[in-house]
């Protein structure tokens, strides 16, 4: 077929079965661009010809882009179902593979395990970025699922996008998904990029506006949760900050200075240095603990843990840092009557100069 667009450009397609479904978006483009009146129902560009040799370079990028983003929109479908199958998700990654020749999707998921492969990484990320950069001021004029699942992808991949969680978060409070549902898939991301800054600012902000609606009995099952997933945040990947800082704020936000729980917190922790006496995130969140409680016959019985673990271990800085904060909190407790005594016999010596 011969298509004559508006600058008198002359273009061939060889038209034959394809991947593209009617009524896809890559249709409803080529419809746009071409200003032809009708697209046939399936649609496979193979080869488009620009009047003259100087066009033929534009003529190959442009069957690229195409190509390119039928490619991602088949991947995207593909990951959508995977979500639709198996609402569990448990773990995501990227897994090298050197090319495409297999003609298989990239997209494989075996008892909950989610794969991608590397291959395809640059053409759906691409796409899903610049649909999202193109929704974000008007987000109602797309279908919401599609715009779903353009953030999944983008955050999937590199979750240290903020636009793509804020589109979330527009979508969440227009009813569009569940706090459930974010709770998980931001659990989801935890596995493949455990330190990650933007999935506990969005779990904290999940947590602000939906945890003191729950009953008390439900508040207390969601906080056990969001603890489980700090811990295995801070098991995936040493010294995360992220995680263990979001473990304080919820422990300054819910807990309201509990005996049960902070004792709770306590022996859990004092079992996780043993095992990570490198991890001086971890040693921070313990002294929050022991500066929240404030009792000497605690921070007495860490400091015998100190020197248990500075005899075992000694070339870890973490531990020594860990008992130098011991050591400063006790000191000003036990040297508390020495200074007193040093300003009353000073004053006494000054009335007997006097």
């Amino acid at each position: 077929q011969k298509i004559k667009s508006c600058n008198d450009c002359y273009f061939r397609f060889y038209l034959r079965s394809s991947h593209i479904a009617k009524g896809s978006s890559l249709t409803r483009r080529l419809r746009c661009r071409f200003r032809h009146g009708s697209v046939p129902p399936v649609v496979n560009t193979r080869v488009c010809v620009f009047k003259g040799a100087s066009n033929k370079r534009a003529s190959k990028r442009f069957m690229a882009t195409m190509e390119s983003e039928s490619l991602a929109e088949r991947i995207l479908q593909d990951l959508g179902n995977v979500f639709k199958k198996e609402p569990l998700v448990k773990e995501f990654d990227v897994v090298p593979v050197s090319n495409s020749s297999c003609n298989r999707s990239p997209v494989v998921c075996v008892d909950g395990h989610l794969a991608l492969g590397s291959w395809c990484v640059p053409h759906v990320y691409s796409y899903a970025y610049t649909r999202l950069i193109e929704a974000r001021n008007n987000i109602a004029r797309h279908e919401k699922d599609v715009v779903l699942g353009w953030s999944r992808i983008v955050i999937l991949i590199n979750p240290d996008v903020q636009l793509a969680w804020n589109i979330r978060k527009e979508l969440f409070l227009c009813k569009q998904t569940t706090f459930h549902e974010e709770l998980q898939f931001s659990q989801l991301v935890l596995t493949r990029k455990p330190k990650c800054s933007e999935v506990f600012s969005h779990r904290r902000w999940l947590m602000q506006h939906n945890l003191r609606s729950y009953t008390t009995d439900r508040a207390n099952n969601i906080l056990q949760e969001e603890l489980k997933v700090c811990l295995a945040a801070a098991e995936k990947y040493r010294c995360n900050y992220y995680a263990w800082t979001y473990r304080i704020w919820l422990m300054d936000t819910f807990v309201h200075g509990n005996p049960l729980m902070l004792e709770s917190e306590i022996q859990l922790t004092r079992e996780w240095v043993r095992s990570h006496v490198s991890d001086c995130s971890g040693f921070h969140y313990r002294q929050y603990l022991l500066r929240r409680v404030g009792s000497i016959p605690l921070l007495s019985k860490e400091l015998a843990l100190c020197e248990e673990l500075c005899l075992s271990y000694p070339g870890h800085e973490a531990i020594w840092m860990h008992r130098r904060f011991c050591l400063w909190h006790l000191h000003p407790t036990a040297t508390n009557g020495e200074t007193q005594a040093k300003k009353a016999r000073g004053a006494t010596n000054w009335a007997e100069a006097e």
